[in-house]
C-alpha cells in the first residue's frame, strides 16, 4: 500500500517528508511570517488532517480511507527511523563531604562490592562495626560519594 513504486517515484519516505516540511516551513514564514520548523513526521499528521477533512464531506470515500491509512503508517515509519528516543542516562549524583576544621572519618560501601572481611583496604586494619570503605579526610580535603554508594557514616576522627 505505503511501499512500491513511491520510492522510485518520490525517494524515501524520509527524505520525501523531509523536503516538504521545508517547503511548508518556508511557506509559513514568508506568508505569515510564521517561524515554525516542521518536522518530517508532521507531514504525516497535517496530510491525514487534509483526508479526514475529505472523508467529512464523503465519509464513505473508500480512496482516502485508504489514502489516510497510508499516510498513517508513513508518519509512523517516518517518527520511528528518524526520531529514535535515546537512551535513558542514569546521571550519577554525589554527595561531596568536606573536612574543614577537624579530620574526618567516612565510612561508606562501595556498590557492588562483597564485603567478606571487616578490613580496611589501605591500612589493612580491622574495621569494627561491619562491611564497609573507611576513609580519614585531613582538614580542607574532600570526598565524593556516588548515588551508587552508600554512606554509613562520618565522625570526627
Amino acid at each position: 500500500m505505503v511501499n512500491g513504486g513511491r520510492e522510485e517515484d518520490y525517494g524515501s519516505t524520509e527524505d520525501n517528508f523531509g523536503r516538504i516540511a521545508e517547503l511548508w516551513s518556508a511557506y509559513l514564514e514568508a506568508k505569515f511570517n510564521l517561524n515554525v520548523a516542521l518536522q518530517p513526521h508532521e507531514v504525516a499528521h497535517m496530510m491525514m488532517l487534509f483526508k479526514m477533512a475529505r472523508l467529512m464531506q464523503a465519509p464513505g470515500h473508500l480512496d482516502s480511507i485508504v489514502d489516510l491509512i497510508g499516510y498513517a503508517i508513513c508518519g509512523g515509519q517516518v517518527a520511528t527511523s528518524l526520531y529514535q528516543p535515546p537512551e535513558p542516562v542514569k546521571e550519577s549524583k554525589i554527595m561531596r563531604i568536606t573536612a574543614t576544621i577537624k579530620p574526618l572519618i567516612v565510612r561508606y560501601k562501595k556498590a557492588g562490592v562483597t564485603y567478606s572481611n571487616y578490613v580496611n583496604k589501605a591500612t589493612s586494619k580491622p574495621v569494627g562495626n561491619g562491611p564497609f570503605e573507611e576513609l580519614r579526610l585531613e582538614p580542607g580535603s574532600e570526598f565524593e560519594i556516588l548515588d551508587t554508594d552508600t554512606l554509613v557514616s562520618v565522625t570526627p576522627a
